[in-house]
């Protein structure tokens, strides 16, 4: 007999794949440009290809661990009562410090602009399109999670877990501590999506794209970014997100756009669990 989270996911899978079969359709029209007033703006002028190799990569993403391992000792000291905002200076800190690294290593050492990493400028007319885009994906990928999560749970008897700041995050609700859900929030909406996209979209998508073209890029670029996340029960799903965001920074050539896709993405997660949690 399945577990009872299982059983209800179960249920719901049948309704959930309905309606995203429909998004998925609307998705498929964005992109082909036959939604009215919702079209990416395409870049005006190719980007530089890159001059970093994977020594550059391997660097910043070393640095990267190093700085959270390091900021992480160092924000539980500071913060020994409070483990959002022990996680939410660890990841401030380690974020400012590796993307400062991998901005001098690309501008200051190797003397590209820094539109060449994906920080050149971007129309405003794609704030539309990437929200719309957002707002499509969100249930077929959860649909893709929750097939994940059957499979793992029916053939391996993996039990449904939610990552580390979810789970922090639904503690804090359940506490109802405003001050510890608003920077978990900040953490997962303005942090995570700023360092992730410049490392993985920008530095790992552009120099594997460049080499071995876009569709493997991304898929280099997305394995990584799930390992990132350092959890099962999301790894294929968050492959799939990160394609999609691999495809908005090509759509628009600017990381940008694929930021806000990431932001409001982590955002309507933030909201799904504070809505499910008893008042």
């Amino acid at each position: 007999m399945l577990p009872q989270e299982l059983q209800k996911l179960a249920a719901d899978f049948p309704y959930l794949m309905a309606l995203s079969l429909v998004l998925v359709c609307l998705g498929i029209a964005i992109h082909q440009d036959r939604v009215r007033f919702f079209r990416f703006v395409r870049p005006l002028e190719p980007r530089e290809p890159p001059l970093w190799g994977w020594a550059e990569i391997l660097l910043c993403l070393s640095f990267w661990c190093l700085m959270q391992v390091m900021f992480g000792g160092m924000s539980a000291a500071l913060f020994p009562k409070s483990l959002a905002a022990a996680t939410f200076f660890a990841h401030v800190n380690s974020t400012i410090f590796t993307c400062a690294l991998a901005v001098h290593l690309i501008h200051g050492r190797l003397g590209q602009p820094i539109a060449s990493l994906g920080l050149g400028g971007t129309s405003l007319r794609n704030v539309p399109p990437t929200l719309l885009f957002c707002a499509v994906n969100v249930l077929p990928i959860q649909a893709v999670a929750v097939a994940w999560v059957l499979l793992l749970g029916l053939v391996f008897g993996f039990k449904p877990e939610s990552q580390a700041l979810v789970v922090l995050f639904e503690e804090s609700a359940e506490r109802q501590d405003v001050f510890s859900m608003a920077l978990l929030v900040l953490s997962g909406v303005l942090v995570a999506p700023v360092g992730e996209e410049i490392l993985l979209r920008g530095m790992v998508f552009g120099q594997a794209s460049a080499r071995w073209g876009p569709t493997a890029g991304a898929l280099v670029s997305s394995v990584l970014f799930s390992l990132c996340h350092f959890s099962v029960m999301a790894f294929f799903p968050l492959i799939l997100v990160g394609c999609i965001l691999c495809y908005v920074y090509r759509r628009t050539g600017s990381l940008y756009p694929s930021m806000l896709y990431h932001a409001a993405f982590n955002g309507l997660a933030f909201a799904q669990i504070f809505l499910k949690e008893p008042s």
